[in-house]
Parts: structure tokens; C-alpha cells; sequence
């Protein structure tokens, strides 16, 4: 009796054994089901597809066995929003977890470098900034795929909490849908700036101020822009035999230009009415008065330009103007300024338009 009770309690610790094993092989198995191995998608920002190799690279090498990583299509939006929408039609496309990319503000002494996340479950975005010395590429990946792995073990990888269910509706009068966030927008702009005439038959060199006010409607691609303008432009003084002319102007423009965007930089051509009011005293032993002349002429321009902040652009366009009527000033029988030539021109000045 004694040792068939021994017996007993041995086997029942044994299954007990087994039911514990079992319980844990479950328990590891589950966990090993619901969190796959991550797989990441790096993007190229500002089609820099070499330094996204680079970047990718890195990641395999932090990550180890614990997830993929691939190089996907460069983005070209041309403000956040936009990236972000394509961030999330590729991770649905690449059927990843994760997508990050890279955009950099150099400045004297080191680079400021964000790290852009977005996650494809809820598109939530997280944005990194780091700080790194320009020339070191090495250091700076290492970094950058360090942050990555941080981002896949803290809470944006973590699920998001289920919303509080909401009221319920009238039976007539359901919730209506939230809009999705529109791919093209349209906004204000203005400009300020210096501008410049070259030398024509007779008109010399002019310049001053230039301003401008408008509308611009954007895409992740392009850009149309329509404007009103006007230039305060230097004074020509001349001084004849006693006689002096003094010549001021004043211009004004409307017109319109298209633009091709690229991540900071575009590149486009515009046209514009302009008219060139001119205010001529005259001052002398024959005669002195003051006479005002209308000249109406069409221009054409190249423009350039850099983002340099995030609703500020720096602007350079060139381009000439063709006088539609003649208007010449003479002092004392002599010819020293005419407006009938093509008149070639510049202007650099920065963009304000917020997005």
C-alpha cells in the first residue's frame, strides 16, 4: 500500500510536469504568431537612391534575423502631406510594416538630418531629427538604422487602441464620412525683390524694387501660379547744355507662369502684360514742363527656384520685354532715351507662400 501510494504521487507530478511544458510551448508559439518579423521599406527622399541603398544596408545589418528590409520608388511630392500619401500607397503595394525615409538640412558645422516613419497600420507618422557632421556617411546610416530599430520596439509599432464606440445616430441620419485629405490645394503667394534692366539703345542700365501678389494652385508635380506685380524702377537724370530731363518710372504687370516641381527645387516660364509709366520733367533756358507716356509691353521669363524653408523660396527669373509703342525724350535737339527696343531683364527676390 505504501509504495502503490508513492507511485501515485510520482506519476502526478510527472503529468503536472507535462501540463506546465505544454501550457509554455503554447504561450511561446502564440506570441511567435502575433508579432511577425517587421519589414521595413526604405524610401528615396529626393530621388537619392544611392544613400536609401546605403540606409538599407545598415538597417539589414542592426535588424539582424528579426525582419526585411527593401528599397522602394523615390518620392516625389512636393510638401509632407503628399509624401506621407505615398508612403502609404507603397507600403500597401510592397506589403510592408514600415516605411522611412531620410531628408537633410545642411549648415556650416553638421548636418540636421529627419528621419521620416510611417506606419501602415493607421498611418501614423513619426518624424526623428538627429544631428551628425556631413562628411562622416558612415557614422551618419549607423545612426539612422540605430533610430529605425528604436522606432520598431516603442509604441508607434504597438497597437493602437480601439476608438471609444461612437453615439448612436438617428435612424435617418448617419455620420457623414471624413473626407480623405485632397492630393492638389491652392493657397496665396507674394514676393519681394530686387530687379534689373540691362543696357538698351539709349536707356542705360535701371533697376529697384519688385513685388508681387497672387494665387498658386499645387500638385505633387506641378504648380500654376497667376499674379499682379509693379516695380518701382531708379531715376535717369541727364544734363544737356543747361537743359536737364529727369526721367522716372513706374511699372505695373499682370500674368501667369507654370512650374515643375521637384522635391526643393522647380523650374518653370511664365508670361506677363506689363505697362511702363513714365514721368519726364524737363528743366532748362528753352523750355521746362513735365510730361507722363504709357509704354504697353508683353515679357516672357525663365524662373528658378530653391525651398529654402517651408513656405519660403528663393527666386531668380530672367527674361526680356517687347515694347508694343515707341516713346523717346530728347534734351536740346539730342536723342538720349528711347523705350522702343526689346528690353532684357532680371529679377531675384523670395517667395512666400504657406501650404
Amino acid at each position: 500500500m505504501h509504495s502503490d501510494d508513492r507511485f501515485r504521487r510520482v506519476r502526478h507530478r510527472r503529468e503536472r510536469s507535462l501540463r506546465r511544458f505544454a501550457l509554455a510551448s503554447l504561450l511561446w508559439a502564440g506570441s511567435a504568431i502575433a508579432a511577425p518579423p517587421a519589414r521595413v521599406l526604405v524610401l528615396p527622399g529626393g530621388s537619392d537612391e544611392a544613400a536609401a541603398a546605403s540606409l538599407a544596408e545598415a538597417l539589414r545589418i542592426q535588424m539582424g534575423e528579426q525582419g526585411s528590409v527593401s528599397v522602394g520608388d523615390a518620392l516625389t511630392g512636393s510638401n509632407l502631406s503628399a509624401r506621407v500619401h505615398e508612403a502609404i500607397a507603397a507600403l500597401d503595394r510592397m506589403d510592408a510594416s514600415l516605411a522611412v525615409w531620410v531628408e537633410e538640412e545642411p549648415s556650416s558645422q553638421e548636418s540636421e538630418i529627419l528621419l521620416f516613419a510611417v506606419l501602415r497600420e493607421g498611418g501614423r507618422t513619426l518624424v526623428a531629427t538627429l544631428h551628425a557632421p556631413p562628411e562622416d556617411r558612415a557614422a551618419i546610416e549607423r545612426m539612422l538604422a540605430v533610430k529605425v530599430v528604436e522606432i520598431l520596439r516603442g509604441p508607434l509599432m504597438a497597437p493602437a487602441p480601439p476608438p471609444p464606440p461612437p453615439p448612436l445616430p438617428p435612424p435617418l441620419c448617419p455620420a457623414p464620412a471624413v473626407p480623405a485629405l485632397p492630393e492638389r490645394y491652392h493657397t496665396w503667394l507674394a514676393s519681394l525683390g530686387l530687379w534689373g534692366a540691362l543696357p538698351t539703345a539709349g536707356t542705360g542700365t535701371r533697376g529697384g524694387l519688385l513685388g508681387e501678389l497672387g494665387w498658386r494652385l499645387v500638385t505633387p508635380a506641378w504648380a500654376v501660379e497667376t499674379f499682379a506685380a509693379g516695380r518701382v524702377v531708379s531715376t535717369a537724370v541727364i544734363d544737356d547744355s543747361g537743359a536737364q530731363l529727369t526721367v522716372g518710372e513706374t511699372d505695373f504687370a499682370v500674368g501667369a507662369r507654370v512650374l515643375r516641381v521637384w522635391a526643393r527645387f522647380s523650374l518653370g516660364v511664365g508670361m506677363q502684360a506689363e505697362g511702363w509709366l513714365l514721368r519726364a520733367d524737363t528743366s532748362g533756358p528753352n523750355a521746362s514742363g513735365t510730361r507722363w507716356h504709357l509704354v504697353s509691353a508683353l515679357s516672357g521669363k525663365f524662373d528658378a527656384r530653391v525651398r529654402i524653408r517651408a513656405s519660403v523660396e528663393a527666386r531668380l527669373a530672367a527674361g526680356a520685354a517687347l515694347p508694343f509703342n515707341d516713346v523717346t525724350f530728347a534734351v536740346g535737339g539730342r536723342e538720349f532715351l528711347d523705350y522702343g527696343h526689346v528690353r532684357p531683364m532680371a529679377d531675384l527676390s523670395l517667395v512666400f507662400s504657406p501650404y
